[in-house]
């Protein structure tokens, strides 16, 4: 998802008209901030972020970078989607939650609380994820989309994603390695 969404905005700053809206790029850094946050909380430090573009440029290896580094980038691209996405209150809001998201993962709890003020708490956007495809690399993490599951009542916090007990106000998918994989 992260190459995909870079790969996009680079091919919208290029060759888009200049009518083009500019939520469009919003949406597409919150998507790619989203993946840095993912990475981040899902990957050991050390993470690559390698660019490969779509425009001729060429294939950029980067260093591994560390999870606050990482998360850093991903506050950024939020950032820059909050500005640009002016004419989208929706995609707006992503990004707030995003950055929100991401401050307190570095432990920034005052930051993310103000990142996270304007956006109403009945605010949703879900991720859709096409499971006809299972191609590898189909969605960011590259698992095949059958091992996506939304699981209920389980974990340590307990909350029902399914049926609706307490905290089970969340509608979207949690992620779990299928544990027929482990091994």
């Amino acid at each position: 998802m992260r190459t995909t969404a870079y790969q996009t905005r680079e091919l919208l700053t290029a060759y888009a008209l200049t009518s083009t809206p500019a939520s469009w790029r919003a949406h597409l850094q919150a998507f790619e901030g989203f993946s840095l946050v993912y990475m981040a909380e899902w990957i050991c430090s050390g993470i690559p972020l390698s660019t490969s573009s779509l425009t001729g440029q060429p294939f950029v290896l980067t260093r591994g970078f560390t999870t606050e580094e990482v998360l850093d980038r991903a506050i950024a691209l939020f950032d820059s989607a909050v500005v640009l996405a002016a004419d989208s209150t929706r995609i707006r809001y992503l990004a707030q939650v995003g950055k929100g998201r991401a401050l307190l993962d570095v432990g920034r709890f005052t930051e993310a609380a103000a990142a996270v003020a304007e956006v109403p708490t009945q605010y949703r956007y879900s991720f859709e994820f096409n499971s006809s495809t299972s191609t590898p690399g189909s969605n960011y993490l590259g698992e095949v989309a059958t091992r996506m599951q939304v699981r209920d009542n389980e974990g340590v916090n307990g909350s029902g994603l399914v049926d609706g007990s307490p905290g089970g106000d969340y509608d979207g998918p949690e992620y779990h390695r299928n544990p027929a994989d482990s091994g």
